[in-house]
């Protein structure tokens, strides 16, 4: 989790340690459990206090691991070698597969007490468990409650963290509604404590409108909050518009990895269909064609919220390390066998706020992430270290990528849910079409409470490097005012379709150098709607939060504004086209 942060990931570090409310340290006594709240399956690494190494996985609702290794380590890294096995409980060597690596062992509350009865003496004088616990575990009338509620009553749980905190007022509305639940119980669990523990909020994108809303929740208040910069300008962020995303987005994906054949890819697409399907279908033709199959031979795989939760934590864990997938052999003309690495994952948001791994130098996103959210949450899974050389995010987008996103968002059966969602769509539209400054820039100073990094980012985005003004080119905006007007002089409201086959008839009008391909119309119909010269909407009202909505209900008008005390179509006034590049 790169960026900020309002505590620690990783519970190890002296200053880490000291960024909860109530002026309380994390660390707690002995016989103490640490309840953690997380979204995602990952894993987390920690020291007990008899420096006997733990790991702890956030599985379905809670997994613990002993192992013998080095802080900080991941699971999937200690799976090749145990180097101390003494150090594996007896209780948990019969649980331990052939390579030493010690899978989860609890399914539900009871076998953990009953694991924990095993413990000698010192080892419960000298342990800590840090406790992970998915939203759906603290749902009122959950199995796993009861134990929750006794542990809290008792003063046995000692610190409570929230992973991905910004996902509660992000997600919790409508999508993930269980997120609210899981808090509201957490807070009920406080509040049955003999003495108040310290809370723990943790994200990368927590801008302070989530944390006033998680803190009403929690009634916290005098909060040390711990902020570090959000810059990855490390990473050059790009953004292309063309007719064929898809195509656009695999010849970026193909000059990369002939460049950079050792490192891994990840496709982002809104659509979980075409992350499973087409999109993967074009991942693995790259593979084949492009990577070497000699020793290491590299596989594509989905990863999407279809998938179960055994599925999803096998993925991110083979993908993170970039290991081998065991399960899948391949046999060489010399009778060696070898296993795949998963060199590129397409996936949907469901991989957000987990993967990471220090292989990945190139994320890129099919169409329009739905927030800024989202976006920055892809953007983070590069570059991990900071310290790769030629890592990428790029968007690869057309007009119809937004309108199918503005359609889903129209689908959701609660009408402040919509305002509030596509708000965040035209927020992601305006600042990647009709960008004012640094995309980095604009970045950081939306999730950033302070000024960390000043100044523009060298080169490392579409704005600075001015490749912004070739989106469209140069047009002439009083042919473009033409062909506004004759499009809707019959009409009060067109298609999509109906408005982009005038501009296409009349590009070499329009356009100063006409290019052959789509883009400039793509990109030039979202900057009229960025700008709110084109307003976008559904014919039939009927529709609307219905799932038979589709991108054919969608319909076009001119906007009218104010200028100079009268009522003006938004086309025929100046100071509307402005980030357009015009003459």
């Amino acid at each position: 989790m790169n960026g900020r942060v309002t505590g620690p990931r990783h519970l190890g570090g002296p200053l880490e340690k000291r960024v909860l409310c109530r002026g309380r340290d994390c660390s707690g006594p002995r016989r103490s459990i640490h309840l953690a709240l997380q979204p995602w399956p990952s894993t987390i690494n920690f020291l007990t206090e008899s420096s006997r190494p733990m790991s702890v996985s956030g599985l379905q609702p809670s997994h613990l691991h002993r192992r013998g290794s080095t802080f900080g380590r991941s699971v999937g890294e200690a799976g090749r070698h145990h180097p101390h096995k003494d150090h594996i409980h007896p209780k948990d060597r019969a649980r331990t597969n052939y390579s030493g690596r010690t899978r989860p062992v609890f399914a539900n509350a009871k076998m953990l007490s009953d694991r924990l009865s095993h413990y000698s003496e010192d080892e419960v004088d000298h342990t800590s468990i840090l406790l992970f616990a998915s939203p759906n575990s603290l749902k009122e009338g959950s199995g796993w409650m009861k134990t929750f509620s006794s542990l809290a009553t008792k003063g046995l749980i000692k610190t409570v963290a929230i992973d991905e905190a910004h996902e509660i007022e992000q997600s919790g509305r409508s999508f993930r509604k269980e997120f609210v639940e899981a808090a509201k119980s957490l807070d009920l669990l406080i509040k049955s404590m003999p003495q108040p523990v310290p809370r723990l909020l943790m994200s990368a994108t927590f801008r302070r409108s989530d944390y006033e809303s998680v803190a009403s929740v929690f009634e916290m208040n005098n909060v040390a909050v711990m902020q570090g910069p959000l810059a990855r300008r490390s990473t050059k962020f790009e953004f292309f518009v063309e007719g064929n995303p898809a195509k656009s987005l695999v010849k970026s994906a193909r000059a990369h990895i002939t460049l950079h054949p050792d490192k891994q890819q990840m496709w982002y697409c809104n659509s979980r269909t075409a992350c499973e399907g087409a999109l993967l279908d074009k991942a693995e033709l790259l593979i084949d064609k492009h990577l070497p199959q000699c020793h290491h031979p590299s596989s594509a795989q989905s990863f999407t919220g279809g998938d179960g939760m055994k599925m999803k934590t096998g993925l991110m864990d083979f993908f993170t390390r970039f290991g081998e997938l065991q399960g899948i052999a391949c046999v060489h003309e010399d009778g060696t066998v070898s296993f795949p690495k998963i060199s590129i994952l397409t996936a949907t948001s469901a991989a957000n706020c987990g993967v990471s791994s220090n292989h990945l130098s190139m994320a890129m996103h099919k169409g329009f992430p739905f927030t800024i959210y989202d976006l920055v949450q892809e953007q983070g899974r590069v570059n991990r270290t900071q310290r790769m050389p030629d890592c990428f995010y790029q968007v690869h987008a057309s007009f119809n990528c937004f309108v199918s996103a503005f359609v889903r968002i129209m689908t959701n059966s609660e009408s402040t849910e919509r305002v509030r969602l596509a708000k965040h769509l035209f927020d992601v539209l305006t600042f990647l079409v009709t960008p004012s400054q640094c995309y980095h820039r604009v970045i950081e100073r939306y999730f950033e409470w302070d000024n960390h990094t000043p100044g523009s980012c060298n080169n490392m985005c579409s704005y600075c490097c001015g490749d912004f003004n070739n989106f469209t080119g140069k047009f002439h905006r009083r042919q473009l005012e033409g062909v506004l007007t004759g499009v809707f002089s019959t009409k009060v409201s067109v298609t999509v379709d109906e408005l982009k086959k005038a501009i296409r008839d009349a590009k070499s009008k329009v356009f100063v150098k006409p290019s052959k391909s789509m883009g400039q119309i793509h990109a030039i119909m979202l900057q009229l709607v960025a700008n709110g010269i084109v307003k976008m909407g559904i014919s039939d009202s009927s529709k609307v939060g219905k799932e038979k909505l589709s991108v054919r209900d969608v319909e076009l008008k001119l906007a009218t504004v104010t200028h100079e005390s009268i009522l003006t179509p938004a086309h025929m006034v100046s100071s509307m086209y402005s980030n357009m590049n015009f003459v």
